[in-house]
């Protein structure tokens, strides 16, 4: 007892001194941040109007919120947070709520969707000890239907806990799994192989099977979000060499799909309903699905696509599931370049074949509107920078948008942040912003927080 006590005591002693420590900074005038500005590129006055939220932290205890502004002029505007326990903070990651994927491992002992037990004889009477061998067949030979699986991450919302709750209950999703069987009935695509490999120990006394895909196969890529009691999804009907398999036998057709579910309070016990399993809007499996997305406020759906050679916004009502909009961007997809995308709260980027920048603005009808669309290599310097600053269209980066100017933002060490600023005319701006921490040490402890560095706002 008296050393547990003497440990705790340790404890709140070391404790006290880290918290003494950061306390003193602050009252020693160490508090204050000033900000160094540096244009790499182009004219500042391009982020007139801009303001940068920097988050910094030291030793993980004492935060700064800093309020810069973009361009040269007023002092920046510092507050301070001091936590008496360190703080951990991750770069945060969003799980899908629902995700389907596909179950080929073969069990020649207990098998539910497909039957290979006469190859596994054929070849476990041929293997001798200390050998393999395998053999490559047709899948749709052995399987009709794609075996679908699905796995559910449902926000929980039962008193004192908060986070998220991962579906695991075994019964249960058995369950969920044979409905969404039975419902996607898609026929396995005609080329796609399987190679099924038995091996026998240096004994001969016991047998190891394995099997898996190879060539052009069916990945079954699914996109989900969560609105209030229900969860909308939808999956891409390609496989990886771009061919479409057929989705001719799912009920209620190709297109978005809708989950309902009830939670009980308090336990926070989730409980799937089957039966509202449905299509809530039909789409041409010949789209290539890249994102769906849900409104703020849960009143619309937007699912981006690439239709027809050009990518494709289209927006949907959660009331009655009814097209708002469908919007081209009329700019051809080069298949052998690569593309990238970010929905933000009130935009959308799309980087498209790796030069052509188009920027929407979310209107107040819940439709988006195309504001600008531009190259982002106009010249050489241009290249020169984007290569500088390695600064790419990508959901991992920050970014704000007023319509006419998109800013984007990253952290470029663990003390500078760099910010790009995109308008009609292509890249305007490229400047650096460099907080001069505790009187400009350069303490490892100081740095941007890494989940959060920065929230871009415009007057």
């Amino acid at each position: 007892m008296k050393k547990a006590l003497s440990i705790t005591c340790v404890l709140f002693i070391l404790l006290t001194a880290s918290t003494v420590a950061v306390s003193m900074l602050i009252m020693d005038g160490k508090d204050k941040v000033s900000v160094t500005q540096q244009t790499i590129y182009g004219d500042e006055s391009a982020a007139r109007g801009i303001t940068l939220n920097m988050q910094t932290v030291y030793n993980r205890q004492l935060f700064w919120n800093t309020s810069c502004a973009a361009s040269s002029g007023s002092a920046p505007v510092t507050t301070q947070r001091l936590t008496n326990l360190p703080q951990d903070y991750m770069s945060s990651t969003e799980s899908e709520p629902l995700l389907l994927g596909l179950d080929f491992g073969y069990d020649h002992k207990k098998d539910t969707h497909w039957d290979m037990n006469e190859l596994y004889t054929q070849l476990k009477a041929e293997v001798t000890a200390g050998e393999t061998v395998d053999k490559t067949v047709l899948l749709y030979k052995y399987c009709k239907y794609y075996p679908i699986t699905v796995s559910l991450n449902i926000p929980a919302s039962s008193v004192g806990w908060s986070g998220k709750r991962v579906y695991s209950d075994a019964d249960n999703i058995d369950r969920v799994t044979a409905a969404f069987r039975e419902y996607f009935k898609i026929p396995l695509y005609e080329l796609e192989t399987y190679k099924l490999e038995v091996s026998m120990n240096k004994l001969g006394n016991s047998t190891i099977i394995k099997g898996n895909r190879g060539g052009e196969h069916f990945e079954l890529n699914s996109q989900s979000v969560i609105s209030g009691d229900c969860i909308y999804f939808v999956f891409d009907a390609h496989t990886s060499g771009k061919h479409l398999v057929r989705t001719n036998e799912i009920k209620g057709g190709f297109g978005i799909y809708r989950l309902s579910y009830t939670k009980g309070y308090p336990s926070g016990d989730i409980d799937v309903d089957i039966d509202s399993l449905q299509t809530v809007f039909t789409l041409d499996p010949k789209a290539n699905i890249l994102k769906l997305r849900l409104s703020d406020d849960g009143r619309r759906l937007y699912l981006l696509t690439i239709e027809d050679g050009m990518y494709t916004v289209t927006t949907i009502d959660t009331t009655d599931y009814t097209q708002l909009q469908k919007l081209h961007l009329g700019i051809a997809v080069d298949e052998t370049k690569s593309h990238s995308y970010v929905f933000g709260s009130n935009f959308l980027a799309v980087l498209i074949n790796k030069n052509r920048l188009c920027v929407l603005s979310a209107k107040d009808d819940g439709t988006y509107e195309l504001r600008f669309a531009t190259y982002i290599n106009q010249n050489g310097e241009n290249i020169t920078v984007l290569r500088q600053s390695s600064i790419y269209i990508t959901p991992e980066l920050f970014y704000g948008c007023d319509g006419d100017r998109l800013a984007v933002c990253r952290l470029e060490d663990n003390y500078t942040l760099g910010m790009l600023v995109y308008t009609a005319n292509g890249l305007e701006y490229y400047g650096r912003y460099a907080p001069d921490h505790l009187g400009g040490t350069n303490d490892d402890r100081v740095g941007f927080v890494t989940d959060s560095p920065v929230e871009i706002s415009f007057e």
